[in-house]
Order: C-alpha cells, then structure tokens, then sequence
C-alpha cells in the first residue's frame, strides 16, 4: 500500500522533526555527550581526574615598571609539551611546577564569549598528566518568539588567563589532548529584535 503525504501534511511533519527541546533534555544531552567525551580521553590516556590549582593572570592591569615583580606570580617559559597548540601556553608557577592556560572560547563576538571550551585533568600512577580541551561542536535549535533584542549593552571586559597548576616540573610528563563534545543549545529568533540597552 503506497502512503503519500500532501503539502500541509508533509510540512506539518517537517516542523514536528524540528521541534525545540526542553531545557532539561537539551542539559541532559548535553551531559552525557561530555561524560563520553572524557571517558574516551581516560580510555585512550588512562589516570584519574583530579582538579589542579587555578591562578588567574589579568591581562588588562596596569603594571608598575618600577615595582618588583610579584614572586606569586606565574612566568611563562619555552618549553613545549606534547599535543601543545598554537594557544596553548606553559607556564613555571611560584613552586617550581608547571602550568597550562589554553584558549577558553570556542565562538563569540565583542560581548563576550558565546561557546566556551572545557577542560579537565587526567593524572596517571606514573605521575603522567593530561590536560583535556573538551572542544565543542554546536547544534542550535532556533525557538521562534515574539519580541527579541541583539547586542549586548556594556561590552563585556577581557576575561583573565587562567592557569591550572598541574604539579608536576618535567615538561615530558604533559600532554595536551582534544576531544569533540557536541553542544546543544537554543537561540531566540524574532521579526523584530530592538537592541540591548
């Protein structure tokens, strides 16, 4: 038996198909694909999660050239460890051990960052560590709605770099390692957007 469908029915599907989720199933999914992409860093690096320290380094301060400089205060050096980008840099903290900062924005515009990048730390028995970028990959659903607005007010300030600390001095005992995890989100869509004050 041969099923065809006319026009509004065949349209009327189509928009069924595109329906918006739920914030909650879009959270869910979006949690599960993240669970997965670290489960398969672990698989391929092996370790254990841990949380490194965190330092925050603010770009936009004014420094004194004729203050001392702040012995707390992280440097950056040459070295380069395994799987480093073009962004990603090393730094010596105040300890003696080693840091990392890399790129923390995946998509966004003069108010701020839209997508951002994730990051979680693996370390191994062998004392081994593995900095994970969780890159994204978006899926938008576009909820269609009646009033809208665009830009963003104030735009938002630089964001510090953040260095994460990861306890170790040999360069040869990182590695930088990427992982895709898909994002799914929801943007709003109107006729008429008026600007953001």
């Amino acid at each position: 038996m041969s099923h065809r469908l006319g026009l509004p029915a065949l349209l009327a599907a189509l928009a069924g198909c595109a329906a918006v989720p739920s914030q909650a199933t879009l959270d869910l999914h979006n949690q599960r694909a993240s669970d997965g992409a670290i489960a398969r860093a672990q698989r391929r690096f092996g370790g254990e999660r841990f949380e490194p320290s965190a330092y925050q380094l603010w770009g936009d301060r004014a420094v004194d050239p004729s203050a001392a400089p702040d012995p707390a205060t992280p440097v950056a050096v040459a070295d380069r460890v395994r799987g480093q980008g073009d962004h990603d840099q090393l730094y010596r903290m105040a300890d003696g051990s080693l840091g990392v900062a890399g790129p923390t924005c995946a998509a966004g515009d003069a108010c701020g960052c839209e997508l951002g990048i994730g990051y979680v730390y693996l370390r191994r028995g062998d004392g081994h560590v593995a900095v994970v970028r969780l890159r994204p990959t978006l899926k938008t659903y576009v909820r269609e709605v009646d009033a809208c607005g665009y830009g963003c007010g104030q735009p938002a300030p630089p964001p510090p770099t953040v260095i994460a600390g990861l306890g170790v001095t040999d360069p040869t005992a990182i590695e930088i390692v990427e992982e895709s995890v898909r994002v799914e989100r929801v943007v709003e869509h109107c006729d008429n957007p008026t600007p953001r004050p």
